[in-house]
This record gives C-alpha cells, structure tokens and sequence, in this order.
C-alpha cells in the first residue's frame, strides 16, 4: 500500500475514529447507533494509522504528495525533473506547431 494521506489527514482521521469509538462505547447508544459509530470510528482509525484510504484511491486523490500529485506548474512531485507539458509537447518533425515557452 502507497501512502495517499498526509499526516494532517492522519491526524484527523486517528482524532475522529477515537472520538467515535468513545462516543459509542461511553454515550450508552445502542442497536444500529452503536453499530455505526464502531464501524464508522474503526475505519477512520485504522485508515489514519496505516496511512492509506482506498476510497481516495479509486478516486485518484492523493494528499500525501507522492507521484501522482503535481505542482501548479505541471511538475511531477516524484523526484524526477520530467515537465508534463514536456512530455505532450509536439515532436520537431510533426506537423503541429512547435512547443514554446512563450507561446
């Protein structure tokens, strides 16, 4: 599993899925109350801890910064010094007009 929250959704995530357990184990709730607010406070619990939401996986979301996360400028966030507009730019052979900065 690759990380795809950042620390801050971590924290947030561990912070809610400890209210929750709390809640439903100290406010008396019972039947499908209860149910829920276990289920609901484990998954945020155990998604916080381990760093990785499947959820925000199908959806492509990634808030860790890892290497499918860009910068504002097109810049892949992974180490590597490759521009996207580098990558889709056309070819000096082509018949498209040629890639510039100024253009």
């Amino acid at each position: 599993m690759e990380c795809n929250l950042s620390n801050w959704e971590r924290g947030i995530r561990i912070g809610i899925g400890v209210g929750l357990l709390s809640v439903a184990l100290f406010a008396g709730l019972t039947g499908w109350q209860a149910a829920m607010a276990d289920s609901l406070g484990a998954i945020a619990l155990f998604t916080g801890a381990a760093g990785f939401c499947p959820v925000w996986n199908v959806f492509g979301i990634d808030t860790c910064g890892g290497k499918y996360s860009s910068d504002a400028n097109g810049a892949a966030n992974d180490g590597s010094d490759t521009d996207v507009r580098q990558t889709f730019a056309p070819t000096a052979g082509s018949s498209a007009r040629r890639y510039s900065k100024f253009s």
